[in-house]
């Protein structure tokens, strides 16, 4: 069974942060209805990654790619973080990310295939 795929890249120069198919994180995903903010709390120890995330939190790419089901196209959705969207919970040894918006779509709709 295909896994959900979850990414964290810099924003600028593309560095991959963290890649869950490379490397195991659990993850847990909340989303608000109608506006609210999403919240992603990932599982890791604190890392040098962790910390090159933290510095330049503003610039942040957060994606998502849900497993594709029967055959359909590959989603992709892309979180937005907000101005206090990054921090560390050292006793909890979560990363916890939020933001104001994402954006779901199909890469495969732009040319794009993951």
């Amino acid at each position: 069974m295909k896994q959900d795929r979850l990414l964290l890249k810099h924003a600028v120069g593309g560095k991959v942060l963290l890649d869950t198919a490379a490397e195991e994180a659990p993850y847990e995903l909340s989303r608000a209805e109608k506006g609210g903010e999403w919240r992603l709390a990932i599982e890791t120890p604190r890392k040098d990654w962790v910390q090159a995330l933290l510095y330049g939190k503003l610039e942040l790419n957060v994606f998502l790619f849900p497993a594709p089901v029967d055959g359909q196209p590959v989603r992709k959705l892309w979180f937005y973080l907000g101005e206090k969207g990054a921090a560390y919970d050292a006793e909890a040894r979560k990363l916890l990310l939020s933001g104001p918006s994402h954006i779901e779509y199909e890469p495969s709709s732009f040319g794009f295939v993951n």
